[in-house]
């Protein structure tokens, strides 16, 4: 028998626990598990095994393409099950200035690089179980925009669930345009869960079509940039 990690109980007899307590009312709560023997030359054998995290993220990487820089702002929903975590592993996109991480009862994060790739490490002050959010700001800057830019953002690890959305929006005096996408599907942008509408000449929304995990980001998209000529309006 391994029900409730007991291994093969010889000479006894499974009862439930309302039985035991009432033998036992002084018993504290939390059995597993209870049985009745008969004699003492009883054979019990229980095994145990931590529990592991389930974890399961939604993340939102939003993009914003100006004349000197592109920017991210990222946000990862946990739903953490089962059992509570101190840390949680976020791959990052390369190229890109980490800048801030902000999340309730954070204790610090440490951004380090694993197999040539990078991520961030963040540490909580205490063990986390249920719903958590985490936001990231990165920046990568350049001299003008690149005609054609590859769009890379952070990517959740550890999780056994992962859904998430990519917005794209561009400042005032340029526009930017879908390219080639890979593993998304394209949707409104209105539609994305905390987006109600975008300020500049253009926004695009896209959603994750997978949502098994992976040690890398299951997507691949590029946009184009161009600037756009002012619209003027006299009246005299």
């Amino acid at each position: 028998d391994r029900r409730d990690g007991v291994t093969a109980p010889l000479q006894l007899q499974r009862v439930d626990a309302d039985e035991f307590h009432r033998a036992v009312p002084d018993a504290k709560d939390g059995i597993l598990s209870a049985f009745r023997f008969l004699k003492t030359d009883f054979t019990l054998a229980v095994r145990a095994e931590t529990i592991q995290p389930q974890i399961e993220a939604v993340a939102r990487n939003s993009f914003r393409i100006g004349a000197e820089s592109v920017q991210i702002a990222a946000q990862v929903d946990y739903t953490i099950k089962r059992a509570g975590v101190f840390a949680l592993r976020l791959a990052l996109p390369a190229g890109y200035r980490l800048e801030s991480v902000t999340g309730d009862k954070l204790s610090q994060w440490v951004e380090r690089s694993e197999n040539g790739a990078p991520l961030v490490e963040v540490t909580l002050k205490e063990r986390t179980l249920g719903a958590y959010t985490l936001k990231l700001g990165l920046r990568q800057n350049y001299q003008q925009p690149p005609r054609t830019l590859a769009i890379a953002g952070v990517h959740p690890l550890g999780a056994e669930k992962l859904s998430g959305y990519i917005t794209v929006a561009a400042d005032h005096g340029l526009a930017a345009k879908t390219d080639t996408f890979e593993g998304l599907t394209e949707i409104p942008f209105a539609s994305v869960p905390g987006e109600s509408g975008a300020a500049g000449t253009s926004a695009l929304a896209y959603k994750f079509i997978a949502t098994a995990p992976t040690a890398v980001p299951p997507w691949k998209l590029s946009v184009t940039t161009e600037a756009v000529e002012p619209w003027l309006r006299a009246e005299i």
